[in-house]
């Protein structure tokens, strides 16, 4: 019948899931591995709020249901005890059997290019290196 203060709302997802993220709205909410409190300091006779948790599934996951059960309290004496928690369940379905990842070939022809590269430079500085000794010999022969 009053304004509640010093609102606590708590939840420890259960396993398997894992907390992504908490968008805690007009809360407060600090996390520890997968239990979740929440803090505010007034909530209004009838105020309707919400704290979303974001959770991953692990791919591993055992098939079967989970349940989730989140509380609130305050500091204000509250005569109906009965609607301070809720729950909520999830089943998790059989885990489907993931293809073995492919082993892609290299595109045919693949490192050609890098690879040709290299040996024409090589050509290259050979006759280079060829031609300035023919050079040489033939300025050499003229002293």
């Amino acid at each position: 019948p009053d304004a509640a203060t010093n609102v606590v709302v708590s939840d420890t997802i259960p396993a398997p899931f894992v907390v992504q993220s908490i968008e805690q709205g007009s809360f407060s909410c600090t996390r520890s591995g997968n239990a979740i409190t929440c803090t505010r300091a007034t909530m209004a006779v009838g105020e309707t709020l919400s704290v979303k948790v974001r959770v991953a599934t692990p791919v591993d996951a055992a098939q079967g249901v989970v349940v989730n059960t989140g509380s609130v309290q305050a500091v204000t004496p509250d005569p109906n005890l009965a609607n301070n928690s809720a729950s909520a369940s999830v089943t998790i379905p059989a885990a489907a059997v993931q293809p073995p990842a492919p082993n892609p070939l290299p595109a045919t022809g693949a490192g050609f290019a890098e690879t040709g590269a290299r040996i024409a430079a090589i050509v290259l500085g050979a006759g280079l290196i060829v031609l300035a000794a023919a050079r040489r010999r033939r300025y050499g022969s003229l002293n």
